[in-house]
């Protein structure tokens, strides 16, 4: 029997919840085994990523009408709840009768008390008629419930922006984030591009850099004009941003140490620079391999664990990319499931960052730069790994920069990119020059 698009969603929402982790990857599988249409894909997606996004807040209530504790719950009636929660709060176009009765069917393959159960709970969540009325004792839990984050972030942000900003971006986070693309201007030009796209049936405007063009709403980036012909990659404009901090000119070598999927070797590349891109596995640089072919950029890669860079790399690189690893919190727009990562984990990362940070300086020349990044806005994994390293590292000099088409300029060789107005990710991004006596 064909599964619906319901079911696939609770399949992989049950599956999320076992193994701590959400794999795009194995959820576009499912989509293609069920054989779902496109309709029903984007439907799929839209309620997993929904029950994803708003998980703490759909849990308050159905915690409201549940005497038994959700955490005492299996896994798939639990799910199956949360499936229908966010049906009933968040998906005008589905009745309310349809979102219960659809949900109650998933249980049809479980015993008569599971499937009653189920029922009963969504009959008493469709009579909510505000899903953010809730009590909270007070503001860090009212923001951490609205907007599904966890407090220890709610926490962090509101001590880093305020709470009205923080607020701002945590909303942000919950909205639909733009698909960017980078203009490949070895291949083409933005306008050309733009026409391209137009022609091919994208509406599509222009980014808030040059180099950046806008696509409006979802789809398979693949099957965009021009994507097979390698005149763009998908590269948001915090990410874009950071290459043109790093100034790579024609003929400079460069280094991305930890590279994948490979949106900034493909911008120093583009911008002229001689590029080797490394990353741990085979399956992260052979995505790097698979950009560079189709892009027409001849860059070498490299498959190693970045701390124990080879010997022929050191002191031998213009410009080093140290885009460390980090929380992601910059990116949970599109990566929803990114803020439920454990605190505890999330606090052991700076101490990998500065090991890599450490790494890439050795292969930067006398005279050279070093790009410090992340996909986060935690200080204590930019400005902190940063003041250590620089500490230890009085050869190393921050390096003020200017961005291009008025997007501000660094203090102290730093930037932090918000997505509060909803047009980047957050990002961080330091420079700095190798000056030795």
């Amino acid at each position: 029997m064909a599964k619906s698009a319901r079911a696939v969603a609770l399949d992989e929402l049950v599956r999320w919840e076992t193994a701590g982790e959400w794999d795009n990857r194995r959820f576009s599988l499912s989509i293609a085994n069920a054989g779902l249409d496109r309709r029903d894909a984007a439907l799929a997606t839209f309620l997993a990523g929904g029950v994803i996004q708003n998980r703490i807040l759909i849990d308050r209530w159905l915690a409201q009408f549940s005497k038994m504790p959700l955490a005492k719950l299996e896994r798939r009636v639990l799910m199956a709840l949360r499936l229908g929660a966010f049906q009933l709060f968040f998906a005008d176009s589905i009745p309310k009768h349809a979102a219960v009765g659809e949900t109650v069917e998933l249980m049809s393959g479980k015993d008569r008390r599971s499937a009653g159960f189920v029922n009963a709970i969504l009959r008493a969540v469709a009579k909510v008629d505000d899903p953010f009325a809730f009590d909270a004792r007070d503001e860090i839990e009212r923001l951490s419930i609205r907007y599904s984050h966890p407090e220890w972030i709610v926490r962090e942000l509101v001590g880093r922006k305020g709470l009205e900003h923080a607020e701002a971006e945590l909303s942000a986070n919950n909205c639909a984030p733009p698909t960017t693309l980078r203009v490949n201007t070895k291949a083409t030009d933005r306008l050309s591009l733009m026409a391209e796209l137009e022609a091919g049936g994208a509406e599509v405007s222009e980014g808030i850099i040059s180099s950046a063009v806008t696509v409006v709403g979802g789809g398979d980036v693949a099957e965009l004009a021009g994507y097979r012909e390698g005149k763009f990659w998908v590269q948001d404009v915090s990410s874009q941003l950071a290459v043109a901090a790093l100034s790579v000119a024609d003929g400079m070598s460069v280094l991305d140490l930890c590279a994948a999927p490979g949106g900034k070797s493909f911008g120093a590349a583009c911008n002229g620079g001689r590029v080797t891109s490394n990353d741990l596995t085979e399956r992260k640089t052979e995505l790097i391999r698979d950009g560079a072919r189709r892009l027409g950029f001849d860059i070498e890669v490299s498959t190693r664990d970045g701390r124990e860079p080879c010997d022929e790399w050191l002191g031998a690189f213009d410009r080093v990319i140290c885009d460390a690893p980090c929380s992601g919190l910059g990116i949970i727009r599109k990566k929803p499931d990114i803020r439920y990562k454990s605190e505890r984990d999330v606090e052991k990362l700076p101490e990998l960052q500065l090991e890599l940070l450490q790494s890439a300086a050795k292969c930067v020349k006398n005279g050279g730069k070093l790009l410090y990044s992340t996909c986060t806005w935690r200080k204590e994994e930019n400005e902190g790994v940063v003041e250590v390293f620089l500490a230890k590292h009085p050869e190393f000099l921050p390096e003020n920069f200017v961005l291009p088409n008025n997007q501000g300029k660094s203090e102290n060789g730093m930037m932090t990119f918000w997505s509060e107005k909803n047009d980047r990710d957050g990002f961080y991004v330091c420079i700095m020059e190798r000056k030795d006596v």
